[in-house]
């Protein structure tokens, strides 16, 4: 997402590889595939409150992005920490792989976990299971299009900031993934990477 970088950038999203002027890392485990998920997850919520922005004068395009606001928001929750309701075989968490592995950063997911606001998350996991993971065939699409527009910017302000920080620190806790939220920084003394993807197959 975005322009391409000038110089060369470090990148640790799951499409880093995709992009030109970009080096990126192979995870070696569950645990750096989860933060490399989750970072992806932050690049399209970023991408997408920008673009939210711009279309303020432009209603439809505006909902269809605010839908997309709403998965990004409940995704990265999901990605973090457990959810009610879960079934055997779900996908782990971060906060999963992290007791697994019995990390010490664990404790400021577990506490994320303890003092997250359901109130919010509820009400915009409901949005999201209403009309944009899904779009209720039972409810009038009027009715559904009231909930996306009613939903408070500050519900997924909360959701989004009261997981941005324990992840941040989670990450800086852990060597395995540290070194990830290098994530954008320019690399000094480089001037061009070279892309195998740029020449046809």
């Amino acid at each position: 997402f975005g322009d391409s970088p000038q110089g060369v950038q470090v990148g640790t999203d799951n499409l880093a590889i995709t992009r030109p002027q970009t080096v990126t890392f192979i995870p070696t485990c569950d645990l750096q595939g989860q933060v490399m998920q989750v970072v992806s997850i932050i690049d399209c919520f970023k991408f997408s409150n920008n673009l939210h922005g711009l279309l303020a004068t432009h209603t439809e395009l505006q909902r269809i992005v605010r839908a997309l606001l709403t998965l990004d928001a409940v995704s990265l929750i999901d990605s973090l920490l457990p959810r009610s309701g879960r079934i055997p075989g779900d996908t782990p968490c971060l906060l999963d792989l992290a007791r697994n592995d019995n990390l010490a950063g664990r404790h400021v997911l577990e506490q994320a976990a303890a003092t997250r606001d359901h109130a919010a998350e509820s009400r915009v996991r409901e949005v999201r299971n209403k009309i944009a993971a899904h779009v209720d065939s039972q409810e009038a699409l009027t009715d559904l299009l009231n909930r996306l527009d009613s939903l408070a910017g500050a519900d997924l302000s909360v959701l989004v900031n009261d997981a941005l920080r324990p992840f941040a620190d989670f990450c800086q806790q852990e060597r395995m993934s540290e070194f990830l939220m290098l994530h954008r920084r320019q690399l000094k003394g480089f001037d061009s990477v070279p892309n195998r993807f740029s020449q046809p197959f």
